[in-house]
């Protein structure tokens, strides 16, 4: 058999997934009951609150890693303009932002993580893209990319917020519910 079936290629992909823990059912599918980790029903809250943390985190890298990468196409030391330790005046003025966001939602809870993405847009909107067409385009391109990353981490803590709000109405109603079911059994 010359170049062998599509069925050949497709079973071999399947054994290769079913290696790693997925499949269980056809590619892409997930169709066999399992459950993405190794069968576990579930996460902790811990988990996911550890996994939504590692998630902002690699967003914040490739970030710094773009940031660089734009630095040193304009010929600027992209270890200065990424190093996050040492905010200059513009960059306290972000972070005062931040922190009155965070205190006026009550929350705060990854905050940091969309400051330092703040932080370095704002430092690469201050650097001088290349004059030459394919780099100029790059550089749109990776600036771009930066600001999805900041969409993503920012969309990240308002669903954060959110669910945090939710959490505490959820308290509140059911702290109503056996106030009133307690003055009920009385």
């Amino acid at each position: 058999e010359e170049g062998g079936g599509s069925g050949d290629v497709e079973d071999a992909m399947e054994q290769f997934v079913s290696q790693f823990g997925g499949g269980g059912g056809s590619i892409g599918g997930g169709g066999g009951g399992e459950s993405c980790d190794g069968g576990k029903e579930g996460m902790t809250e811990s988990e996911k609150m550890e996994y939504r943390e590692k998630s902002l985190e690699y967003f914040v890298q490739c970030a710094v890693s773009f940031s660089g990468l734009l630095a040193s196409m304009c010929g600027v030391d992209g270890d200065v303009l990424t190093d996050l330790s040492n905010n200059n005046d513009s960059d306290q003025k972000i972070a005062a932002a931040a922190s009155a966001a965070a205190a006026s939602t009550g929350g705060g809870g990854g905050i940091h993580y969309s400051t330092m993405v703040s932080t370095l847009r704002t430092r690469v909107s201050n650097l001088t893209p290349p004059s030459k067409s394919p780099e100029k385009e790059s550089f749109e391109d990776i600036k771009e990319m930066l600001d999805e990353i900041q969409e993503a981490v920012d969309t990240a803590e308002e669903a954060e917020e959110g669910l945090r709000t939710l959490g505490v109405m959820k308290a509140n109603e059911i702290k109503k519910h056996e106030a009133k079911m307690n003055g009920e059994q009385e």
